[in-house]
């Protein structure tokens, strides 16, 4: 969350987790930032936020961990404000079903997605892809802005 504010100057940055441990250690990372961040236990699929209430979105590697992770990119376009950005970036199905990082690693194994698949996604929800790169077929970086649908 610092990024946020320090890189891209975020005044103001709601962040959440499911589980409820990394949320009290990032209130406690976070506790000299006041009330420019809120830090809460939340679920990608239902955002606690009203529609078009974000400037901006970030997801580090968050949606490939979430099994309908479709329904976490409808969320995104639901609550970003017209114009607003997406930055994302992800980890890609070859990396999560690679024999090696599948055994050590936990991730959902069914619909997992693509560079291009996750940018199409991206484009059915009206968000439109400024740029869509990869890391070999491992990782992708996203950067998109809301259009109409």
């Amino acid at each position: 969350m610092e990024i946020i504010q320090d890189v891209f100057g975020a005044s103001r940055v709601d962040a959440f987790d499911l589980d409820p441990d990394m949320v009290a250690r990032a209130r406690k990372r976070l506790a000299g930032r006041g009330n420019r961040v809120r830090v809460f236990t939340g679920d990608a699929e239902r955002i606690d936020a009203p529609d078009e209430t974000y400037d901006a979105v970030f997801d580090f590697g968050i949606i490939h961990h979430i099994p309908n992770w479709p329904a976490a990119v409808e969320e995104i376009h639901r609550v970003l404000k017209p114009g607003g950005h997406f930055y994302a970036d992800e980890v890609l199905r070859a990396f999560i079903l690679n024999p090696v990082w599948k055994t050590l690693l936990d991730h959902p194994l069914e619909n997992r997605f693509d560079l291009y698949e996750f940018r199409a996604a991206l484009e059915k929800t009206g968000l439109h892809v400024l740029s869509a790169e990869s890391l070999g077929t491992w990782f992708g970086f996203y950067f998109a802005t809301k259009t109409s649908r």
